[in-house]
């Protein structure tokens, strides 16, 4: 794989992630009640955040530092032409003044005037020189803080570079995580759906039931579209497992039988939801019926 070809790969996951922020961050949900979650997995999903928000504030920092420096710059550049041609317009008055009487100039004070006329139109010359060569300077300036701020950009990136994920380390991994909100999703993604491809509301609706911590009720909607959230940062051999679709999709990114394997050996999903025994749900039933509702 090529250096390009990386960085595009790195930048459509970057852009994915933020995407599925971003949706979450819409809902204006109160995460409050996420304890049972993985701590780990909370905690990388809150760091996703925080790396979202810290590179839309560095960028535009930079993109105002950047300006203002430019604009300091032209305006310095502009009082610098303004003073110089001031300068030159006096030192050509002075030598350029009323000569009427130039019949009783004698000889070396003519030859003293022409010198100091052809010294002006040098200086002339020169001076339309310096302000080309002081133009260069200015776009260097420019341009190296350019490539100053793309290799602290570069420099951030590779800081926050993952080791390479292995099959025999995912493995390893997701063995543990069989009850979590993502495994279960992903399972799904690759052995039920035929193109492994599903929007975030079809995994809720099949699999609200199966990954929630009540007998009753359902998992709540945000609760597990903020679990589900982890599957984004899940990669395999340096490749996003998932990637995230326009309309809320998710699709397997990776070669699906090969990821099949990995999945067998792991195992299916693991429900943690308490189950009610039957004899309990017949009594529940028989006092349901028995209920005269007189405290309603």
């Amino acid at each position: 794989m090529s250096e390009n070809q990386k960085e595009e790969e790195e930048e459509e996951f970057d852009n994915d992630l933020e995407t599925y922020l971003r949706e979450m961050e819409e809902l204006g949900a109160d995460f409050s009640d996420l304890d049972d979650l993985d701590l780990e997995e909370i905690q990388d999903m809150q760091d996703a955040i925080a790396k979202v928000k810290e590179q839309e504030a560095l960028m535009t920092n930079e993109s105002l530092s950047s300006e203002s420096e430019i604009k300091n710059l032209e305006i310095s550049e502009i009082k610098t032409e303004i003073a110089e041609e001031n300068e030159y317009l006096q030192q050509k008055e002075a030598l350029t003044e009323d000569f009427s009487d130039i019949e009783q100039i004698d000889f070396d004070e003519l030859r003293e005037m022409k010198e100091a006329i052809e010294s002006v139109r040098q200086e002339d010359l020169t001076s339309s020189s310096d302000l080309k060569s002081e133009t260069t300077p200015s776009q260097g300036i420019s341009i190296e803080l350019e490539e100053k701020i793309k290799q602290e950009l570069l420099k951030k990136k590779e800081q926050k570079e993952e080791e390479i994920i292995t099959p025999e380390k995912f493995l390893d991994y997701i063995k543990n995580k069989r009850d979590k909100i993502w495994y279960h999703a992903l399972y799904y993604l690759v052995f039920n759906i035929e193109d492994h491809i599903s929007t975030k509301s079809l995994l809720y609706d099949v699999l609200k039931e199966v990954t929630s911590k009540s007998a009753i009720d359902p998992i709540p909607e945000h609760q597990f579209y903020f679990g589900l959230g982890y599957i984004l940062r899940l990669t395999l051999n340096d490749k996003k497992i998932i990637r995230y679709m326009s309309g809320g999709k998710f699709k397997v990114n990776v070669n699906v039988n090969a990821l099949k394997d990995i999945l067998e050996q792991s195992g299916e999903p693991i429900s943690t939801r308490p189950v009610i025994k039957e004899e309990v749900k017949i009594k529940m039933f028989k006092d349901f019926l028995k209920d005269d509702f007189s405290d309603i």
